[in-house]
């Protein structure tokens, strides 16, 4: 959970810059295409962590 409220504390800023130099709609748009793109490896990536350091799984 701080993982991720962190990091949105950090891109926050970034995307408003990005938003004021080209506009809300192509900086939204972006960040929904990249959503979308990554929203499996992420998981992916996640869950296998979760499973490998889980103490019931042997």
């Amino acid at each position: 959970m701080m993982n991720t409220a962190g990091s949105f504390i950090f891109t926050q800023p970034v995307a408003g810059a990005l938003s004021d130099h080209w506009g809300r709609r192509p900086v939204m748009s972006g960040f929904a295409g990249g959503g979308m793109l990554l929203t499996v490896p992420i998981m992916r990536s996640s869950a296998g962590r979760v499973i490998r350091g889980s103490p019931s799984c042997s």
